[in-house]
């Protein structure tokens, strides 16, 4: 529910509120090297100066940084292990994206991976990235008919108030890394958050 960067909605960003927490040891509010959509929650990786997060996110986009997430969705995706291959084009004046199944002008290419950890009428499913479009996984998931529980946006109002959730139910988490120079360090380490689902 906080903002990785300024929105409309006006509050303290995720940079912002870390910093007011941890002055007296941050000189100034660290900066997110990604982003998280308002709504999921997870980990999330901020830098302290400009040098560590022009490298980090240097490493996003060379894909040496691996994220994972785990959700909820509606029904049983299949096959249950699967590499979804799309084009998303978003549209920013309604704050949302369109999921296409084949290239056309201003789509940007948008790879998902899911396992299913668990099924039934909601399964739980291990989601890893292979591209960082905005609102991804939820579209994607909401395009083969499985939306993300909670997911008003792309999903189904109905089938989320039955289940009670008042929450989108996606979590960043596990980070892991393949890091090179001064961020090397990073290769030994594997950060995990469950899900409060």
């Amino acid at each position: 529910g906080v903002s990785c960067e300024p929105d409309a909605k006006g509050g303290p960003t995720v940079g912002e509120w870390l910093y007011r927490a941890n002055a007296e040891r941050l000189s100034s509010a660290p900066v997110p090297c990604h982003r998280l959509d308002n709504p999921t929650d997870g980990l999330l990786i901020l830098a302290k100066d400009e040098e560590t997060r022009k490298a980090m996110e240097q490493a996003f986009l060379e894909r040496r940084v691996q994220k994972t997430y785990i959700c909820l969705v509606r029904g049983v995706p299949q096959p249950p292990r699967a590499e979804l291959r799309a084009w998303i084009v978003k549209d920013a004046a309604a704050a949302r994206v369109r999921v296409l199944d084949r290239p056309a002008p201003g789509a940007l290419t948008a790879v998902t991976e899911y396992r299913v950890l668990q099924a039934g009428p909601v399964s739980r499913l291990e989601v890893k990235l292979h591209t960082g479009r905005t609102h991804q996984i939820r579209a994607q998931m909401a395009h083969i008919g499985h939306p993300v529980l909670g997911d008003d946006k792309y999903g189904d109002r109905e089938f989320n108030r039955a289940h009670h959730a008042a929450r989108l139910m996606l979590t960043a988490a596990q980070l892991s890394f393949r890091m090179e120079g001064t961020l090397s360090y990073l290769n030994d380490k594997r950060f995990t958050l469950p899900p409060k689902f």
